[in-house]
């Protein structure tokens, strides 16, 4: 195991959610109906959401959070999860949300584990905030998906 910086995971995370958030903005042509179009586009934007809340808490830090060093697990877990993810021509809504349902799992696997692993509690409420946050965002997508049925 290896010892790493809030600011380091953090950018991490953010590397993961920016290249999910490419992936969630695919071609026109690859849309088959305005129900998918209409999924791609809310993922696309919860995802640019919580980045751009990641970023916005990586410039305001005001407890010194960010520069604690605790002790990296790695996140090979949410990295393999994350090249396996291939959004393709002609999916449909649901095959959208169950990959990026996958995801979310993932990465809240993941922030559990980094909270875990904190030695100090202000990170420790920081990442379990994370994990809560992108739970709570899964469970509303799947209730939002059944609204556009």
């Amino acid at each position: 195991m290896t010892y790493q910086q809030v600011k380091d995971v953090l950018q991490r995370i953010s590397r993961c959610q920016r290249k999910l958030r490419l992936g969630l903005a695919p071609p026109s042509r690859w849309i088959c109906d305005e129900r998918t179009e209409l999924i791609y586009r809310t993922l696309e934007k919860e995802e640019h959401d919580l980045e751009s809340a990641v970023t916005r808490f990586q410039k305001e830090d005001q407890g010194g959070v960010l520069n604690v060093w605790i002790q990296f697990a790695g996140d090979e877990e949410l990295e393999s999860t994350l090249d396996s993810i291939a959004f393709q021509p002609g999916m449909d809504a649901d095959e959208v949300v169950a990959l990026k349902h996958e995801f979310d799992e993932a990465l809240a696997s993941f922030l559990k584990q980094m909270s875990s692993a904190a030695n100090a509690p202000r990170v420790e409420e920081l990442f379990l905030r994370l994990a809560e946050y992108v739970d709570s965002r899964s469970a509303a997508q799947a209730w939002r998906i059944r609204e556009y049925q």
